[in-house]
């Protein structure tokens, strides 16, 4: 439900900041979007251990390239 949550922000907030900062097709946007992103996705309703997952997380160029 956690992520379903999570996914469902995310949709919602990148259809709504397409403006916004972009992780692009390398790594050098992606800490600054997650930092971006985080307290909307709090504000969206996401709990201490989704943030922490997205904290956590990693670009990863083999899932932008497929």
């Amino acid at each position: 439900m956690k992520l379903a949550k999570f996914l469902a922000v995310f949709l919602v907030w990148g259809a709504a900041q397409a403006g916004a900062a972009t992780c692009g097709n390398d790594a050098s946007g992606f800490e600054s979007w997650k930092a971006q992103f985080a307290p909307i996705a709090k504000a969206g309703g996401i709990g201490s251990s989704g943030l922490s997952a997205l904290a956590g997380a990693r670009y990863s160029t083999g899932t932008i390239y497929a």
